[in-house]
């Protein structure tokens, strides 16, 4: 199974349309594939049809998103979060949602080293189910870039020829050196 996060530390840059576009194409292809939302705008989860939550009364992903898998060690695996995509023909992508309260967990997450290694134990329990796991990151150097980049194998950096973007990718492989010094501590290569 490769796990493939898609990054940039810009906002605006195309994060989220490479994302399911790479993940629809190759569900096409007739490659297994699940697609992870790690940002808390839930762009990707929106763009697959998950998103109900305009109201509160019917917001069903509060309570089983992306968080619930981080924050539990044997509870809440990838396999009971996951969502099919509803805006998509056939066949449908598996998704694991996002949700706005990524942004009330930011803090605690952040204190508890262990949530950056998480994903990936869990990841381990579905490498028979998938091919290829795509990463949607948020744009920031958070907790959830940290967790998709301690995570992923590959790495696409989408960037536009705009100033503003260009400049970002020096941040960018500031921010890749960092992750890759905490991914020799688990005994993972560089990204």
């Amino acid at each position: 199974m490769k796990t493939i996060a898609i990054y940039h530390n810009k906002g605006g840059v195309g994060k989220t349309t490479v994302s399911v576009n790479l993940a629809a194409a190759l569900v096409n292809k007739g490659k297994r594939v699940l697609l992870i939302d790690l940002d808390s705008q839930a762009n990707s989860t929106f763009a697959t049809g998950l998103v109900k939550f305009q109201l509160e009364k019917n917001d069903d992903l509060r309570e089983n998103n992306i968080s619930h898998v981080i924050e539990s060690g044997e509870f809440n695996q990838i396999s009971e979060v996951k969502r099919k995509s509803n805006l998509f023909n056939s066949p449908e992508i598996d998704v694991v949602p996002s949700h706005i309260n990524l942004i009330e967990k930011q803090n605690e997450f952040t204190t508890k080293i262990n949530t950056r290694g998480r994903l990936i134990s869990k990841l381990q329990k579905e490498v028979d189910n998938y091919d290829i796991v795509i990463i949607d990151a948020p744009p920031s150097r958070d907790v959830y870039a940290e967790i998709a980049l301690v995570t992923a194998d590959h790495l696409i950096i989408p960037s536009d020829l705009k100033p503003f973007a260009n400049q970002g990718l020096a941040n960018v492989k500031e921010f890749l050196n960092e992750i890759n010094e905490f991914r020799e501590g688990i005994n993972k290569g560089k990204i």
